[in-house]
């Protein structure tokens, strides 16, 4: 989070928001990577579904939440890519390889199906589908726009917004 604020009030393109903005997106791929380690171990054991709430202690986590946990990985792994990416920066940029147009509409499928799965077979009330909805709109978005320092920006204030989101839970 604070790699974060430091890149963006920083002076764009200086040595201070390039080094700062590196670490802030190295640190969410990180937690990315171990996050869908997480929700792939956690979806994969079976265990009783436990909603007791204890006083001092958080509420346990439901499939739905590991589902949108798991969408919303995936995605800042696409928007960290995108976001960093060379051609974003360059002039004119080369077009696209016909994988990496097609990326952010699969991503957006695997979102649509899990929120398929959660309404259709788990609880829709958990609040999950609304973490699926914005990251599968902002993955859509950055998607749908040409390689660009703008495309850069909207990737990075996304994740920003995200981790300042997350830090203040």
């Amino acid at each position: 989070m604070v790699s974060g604020i430091v890149s963006l009030a920083a002076k764009k393109g200086g040595k201070r928001h390039l080094a700062w903005g590196r670490a802030f997106v190295r640190l969410m791929v990180a937690t990315a990577l171990s996050g869908i380690g997480l929700d792939v171990v956690r979806l994969t054991v079976r265990f009783t579904e436990n909603h007791t709430k204890y006083v001092g202690s958080g509420m346990p986590s439901s499939i739905p939440a590991r589902l949108a946990f798991l969408v919303a990985a995936l995605s800042i792994l696409y928007l960290a890519r995108v976001g960093t990416h060379p051609r974003v920066f360059a002039r004119r940029p080369a077009p696209l390889p016909t994988w990496e147009r097609a990326l952010p509409f699969a991503l957006v499928a695997v979102a649509i199906a899990a929120a398929v799965v959660i309404v259709g077979w788990l609880d829709p009330w958990t609040g999950a589908l609304w973490m699926i909805a914005t990251f599968a709109a902002a993955t859509f978005v950055t998607g749908r726009m040409p390689p660009s320092v703008a495309q850069h920006r909207f990737a990075m204030l996304f994740l920003g917004a995200f981790s300042w989101w997350g830090a203040f839970q």
